[in-house]
Parts: structure tokens; C-alpha cells; sequence
């Protein structure tokens, strides 16, 4: 629809009652797509250096990441650094709790916001358990909250470190039947919310997801890569209280297998029209495979033209259904 990108570094979208925009980040400015022209969004720019980024509609917000700088606020019009979100590379909305993870120097921790305000994860001091050093995970400093500088007030933002030093970093997250899963790249997590704070259960040790952008919500289940190639998480038949995990890409591994692992964080993913397809470097320092599980058949494909940096699912003002990508070309395309 349009070629007016130089460098676009995501695809996803603001939605409210009243308007529905498509937006991207172009060479580190927020956009969006107005009358088919794509528009700059006043306020604040991004990283021009990272060649993905993320974002998540909480609320009546949709918070961009880039991973390099506190988290972006978009609220329809103007774009904010509030100074209380952490500069994570990914994050989940679900049932008024914000969670974000993938910030440089705390590689294990899960940040989540307090509960109804999703731009608030730091805290003041009050309350803080005696002994409670920085480093230790009390939100109320830079340490503790990279890419953070507003560390006031009482609102009960909290910290969780998920398998603290063992040498892998929280890789994803997403969320299954009320619950939290957490991946790191060699193990998956469960956090639980109590009355009175999260209970943390280990799912498998077995596998791990390589990168948050790879994790679609597939009908019931959870499609997502890993090392060893495309697994899914869901229920144990009959049992529907306990997960299981099976892998979905035996056929395939061979191409899985030639994904470097600087190629994992490139490498993204959606569902759409029955088919989970994910985008992929095979070989190359950018994607250009588009590798296509269709559930109807339990069939693989591989798709070579589309070589897409990011997908996103988008129902418009119209209320009509639309995929889109951004294409590599010269610059880039949508």
C-alpha cells in the first residue's frame, strides 16, 4: 500500500472505541497510517540502530519498544517517555496486569505494572523490606529498572526474577487460560496470579523459545520456535489442567537448523487464515523464507517472495480484516 519507508522496524496497531490506526516506526519515527499516507506521530523518537522493535496495545495505550531506551507511550495523537517503563524489547496485556521483559542488564527479570496502570512499573522507597539493596529487584531505582528515571509514588509495580543466573535470559511471553507463560530459551515458566502476589512453576527444562516475535496464539494453542525447530503449547488431552508441549516441525528442521542465532531475534511470526507463518533468515542476515504450518492439512510449506521484517493482523474502521508486512526492498515497503 505504500513505499514511503526508508527503514521500517515494525507493524502493529492503536485501537480505541472511536478509530483504528495502523502504526509503524520508521528509522526511529512512530508513524501512522492516515488516508493511506503514512504520517509522522508528534512527541518522542526511537532507537534509528535496531532492526525490529515491538509493541503491545494495553489499555487505552499502545507501548513501543526498542530495547535501547524507556518505553514509548502512544495514546492516539502524541507519543511520551513517561520515565517509569523499563526499556524492554517486548511485553503482554492481559486482564489489566502490564508485563514487559527484555531489558539489557536485568536478563532474567519480568517487569510488571501496577495492577490498572499500565505505564507505571517504579515505585518510591515506601514499603521497601529492610535489607533490600539495589540490585535486589526493589523498583525504585536505575538499576533495577534500566532505561527508568521516575521512581516516585507507591503504586505496587513489582519485579520477578525467573531462574536468576543461569545463564539465559527471559525470551517471551504470552499468556494461556488465565495464566502467564514465561520462555527462556531453555526452559519455559508458569506464573500463576495469587490473591496476594504470582506463584512460578517450571513447565519443561527440555526446550525454550529463541524470541518473543515468534509466539502466535494458534486457536487454543501456543506456537512458538525454538533451537530444535516449531513446538506448541497446550493441554494434555484429557488432562486440562496440565500443559504439554510437542513439536510441530520435524519435516522442516533441516531449514530450521540453518537460522544463526543472531538470525532468532529477525525471525517473527503470526497466525492468519489457518495457517501459522513464520519469517525466517535461512542462511542470511535477513529474513527471506516465510515457512507456512496450515493446520487444516498439518502441512508445511515455503513461501521465497515475501521476506517480511514484520506481520501484523489489522481490522480497520471498516471493520474489514487485513494482513500486512513490511517488505525489504531498497527501502522499505508495506
Amino acid at each position: 500500500i505504500s513505499t514511503a519507508l526508508t527503514n521500517a522496524q515494525m507493524l502493529n496497531y492503536f485501537y480505541s472505541e472511536s478509530n483504528k490506526k495502523l502504526i509503524t516506526v520508521d528509522n526511529g519515527q512512530p508513524k501512522e497510517l492516515l488516508s493511506g499516507v503514512w504520517t509522522n506521530i508528534s512527541g518522542v523518537t526511537m532507537s534509528t540502530t535496531r532492526p525490529y522493535m515491538d509493541a503491545t496495545q494495553a489499555s487505552n495505550n499502545t507501548f513501543l519498544w526498542d530495547g535501547e531506551n524507556g518505553g514509548v507511550q502512544y495514546d492516539g495523537t502524541n507519543t511520551t517517555r513517561p520515565g517509569t517503563i523499563p526499556k524492554g524489547k517486548f511485553s503482554i496485556y492481559n486482564n489489566g496486569l502490564h508485563i514487559v521483559s527484555g531489558v539489557p542488564g536485568q536478563p532474567s527479570r519480568i517487569y510488571i505494572a501496577a495492577g490498572g496502570k499500565p505505564a507505571i512499573f517504579t515505585r518510591d522507597a515506601t514499603g521497601k523490606p529492610a535489607g533490600t539493596a539495589v540490585g535486589d529487584g526493589w523498583p525504585d531505582n536505575a538499576t533495577d529498572v534500566p532505561g527508568a528515571t521516575v521512581f516516585t509514588g507507591t503504586e505496587a509495580a513489582v519485579t520477578i526474577d525467573i531462574a536468576k543466573n543461569d545463564g539465559f535470559a527471559v525470551t517471551g511471553l504470552a499468556v494461556f487460560q488465565g495464566n502467564y507463560i514465561i520462555f527462556k530459551e531453555n526452559a519455559i515458566y508458569q506464573m500463576e496470579p495469587t490473591a496476594s502476589s504470582f506463584t512460578v512453576t517450571l513447565i519443561t527444562r527440555s526446550i525454550g523459545c529463541v524470541a518473543h516475535r515468534t509466539i502466535a496464539y494458534v486457536e487454543n494453542d501456543i506456537y512458538f520456535l525454538t533451537r530444535r525447530g516449531v513446538f506448541v503449547i497446550g493441554n494434555e488431552a484429557n488432562f486440562y489442567t496440565a500443559v504439554r508441549t510437542n513439536e510441530l516441525s520435524a519435516r522442516i528442521n533441516p531449514l530450521i537448523k540453518q537460522i544463526s542465532p543472531a538470525g532468532f531475534e529477525l525471525s517473527n511470526a503470526i497466525y492468519y487464515d489457518n495457517k501459522y507463518m513464520l519469517n525466517v533468515p535461512i542462511s542470511s542476515t535477513t529474513v527471506n523464507r516465510t515457512l507456512v504450518y496450515d493446520r487444516r492439512y498439518q502441512a508445511w510449506s515455503v513461501w521465497d517472495t515475501l521476506n517480511p521484517r514484520d506481520m501484523q493482523v489489522f481490522v480497520d474502521n471498516s471493520n474489514i480484516e487485513h494482513l500486512y508486512f513490511i517488505k525489504d526492498l531498497a527501502g522499505t515497503s508495506v
